[in-house]
């Protein structure tokens, strides 16, 4: 016997002792059918939200790439993570000391990285940004004059990650468009 059940068979106990109230358990019998209707219909309309949520989640995270225009490059940072870029953007040989770090240079911006303990976290005098989420992490984008950047707190471990793109004529837009194109590696920890 459930719980739901044994109220009601209390009730109709109740109702046999107090015979001036007589429509107690007659009100239970006639409202209990419909509980069961109604809970089943609430517990729809909870999974059908839920889908509705899994569904725009799932949505929003392929419209960052989607959103790549078509002739822009895939670039795979040593299997560490990828972004896309225009197509004019060509790599340059460059050496870090801690890290992994990379450069490319095109027509209308300079693009560099660091991945590594030491990333800049774009949080020092000058720099006006906000949180988001790229790829399921958290990321600070920040920018100061024509420098804008993405800092990964967290990626592996201590290790951080911050894209630099210093703008000689590249909008804002673009630049955002390459920073929500990142995807990291299979063996980074997601926050």
């Amino acid at each position: 016997m459930n719980s739901r059940e044994m109220w009601l068979q209390a009730c109709l106990q109740r109702e046999s002792k107090d015979k001036r109230n007589p429509t107690v358990a007659s009100r239970v019998k006639s409202v209990a059918p419909h509980l069961n209707n109604r809970i089943a219909m609430i517990l729809t309309e909870i999974q059908v939200a839920m889908l509705f949520t899994a569904a725009s989640v799932a949505i929003s995270a392929g419209m960052a790439i989607a959103e790549v225009p078509e002739d822009w490059q895939k670039h795979d940072a040593g299997g560490k993570f990828s972004f896309h870029a225009p197509p004019d953007l060509k790599e340059q040989p460059v050496q870090g000391i801690d890290s992994f770090v990379g450069r490319y240079n095109g027509k209308e911006m300079t693009l560099s990285f660091d991945y590594g303990w030491y990333s800049n976290a774009l949080d020092g005098e000058g720099y006006e940004g906000k949180w988001t989420k790229i790829d399921g992490r958290r990321a600070w984008i920040a920018a100061k004059g024509e420098t804008i950047g993405v800092h990964f707190p967290k990626v592996e471990g201590m290790i951080r990650l911050t894209m630099f793109v210093q703008r000689t004529g590249a909008d804002a837009d673009t630049v955002k468009t390459i920073f929500k194109s990142i995807r990291f590696g299979e063996q980074a920890d997601a926050e």
